[in-house]
């Protein structure tokens, strides 16, 4: 008895996979393309000396940095963050006639501000033109976290929708209908992220003049992204 239980079993399984074999896929990909203006700003300041008393040249850096850190954060940024993102230093060597001759010491310490309010990125600009610092990486305009995530909840839920519709319209076609059965896949296609930064774009900017006493007006940036699912639908 319990061996024709066990082979009954075996063969219903068997139906049913046999079944499931049978059922025809129709594969199709969903999308939805979307362009959102940024809301964060990051600049990339250096702060730097060379010259041959290595203390002096300590002193002078972390002097100039610590005025600048302190006049940033009377700023009172919305949504900032500030960090020290680098400290060096380094011996510096000239060429003369095939021979490496030392020239002097070079301390640097770099600072990262972020901020959504990207309108008084031209006053740290500024700020760093006063104290004569000529190495500014960048103006990164970008995208926050928070954006993006709410960004991608609501866009997959359009292309689900749209990669339904299609399955949907290829099912009609063949005289089909879909069945209960899916598979979906996310995907993300950023169409103006440089890599490998995440959610950012580089823009080469030295300090304005010293004649100057305001910053470049800075434009407001956006992207675009292409998010998409991919998968199969079961039609019968």
């Amino acid at each position: 008895m319990k061996k024709l239980l066990a082979f009954s079993f075996l063969l219903l399984c068997s139906s049913v996979q046999a079944k499931e074999l049978d059922q025809s896929l129709i594969k199709v990909s969903g999308k939805c393309k979307k362009r959102v203006a940024t809301d964060r700003s990051r600049l990339e300041i250096n702060v730097e000396n060379s010259g041959q008393d290595l203390d002096a040249l300590y002193n002078l850096t972390l002097s100039t940095y610590e005025k600048i850190l302190k006049e940033i954060k009377q700023l009172k940024l919305k949504n900032s963050s500030l960090e020290t993102s680098s400290y060096q230093v380094r011996k510096e060597y000239d060429w003369n006639k095939g021979k490496r001759v030392f020239r002097g010491h070079k301390v640097s310490i770099s600072i990262s501000v972020s901020s959504s309010e990207t309108k008084k990125m031209t006053k740290i600009i500024a700020l760093t033109n006063k104290h004569k610092i000529t190495n500014i990486k960048g103006l990164n305009q970008f995208v926050s976290d928070e954006t993006f995530d709410q960004l991608k909840s609501d866009c997959l839920k359009k292309a689900v929708l749209d990669a339904k519709e299609k399955a949907l319209s290829m099912a009609r076609a063949l005289g089909r209908k879909l069945g209960k059965h899916f598979y979906l896949v996310e995907g993300l296609q950023e169409s103006s992220r440089p890599r490998p930064q995440f959610r950012t774009e580089m823009m080469a900017m030295k300090s304005v003049s010293s004649r100057q006493s305001k910053g470049p007006t800075i434009g407001k940036g956006h992207r675009t992204f292409n998010f998409f699912v991919t998968g199969e639908f079961v039609v019968k």
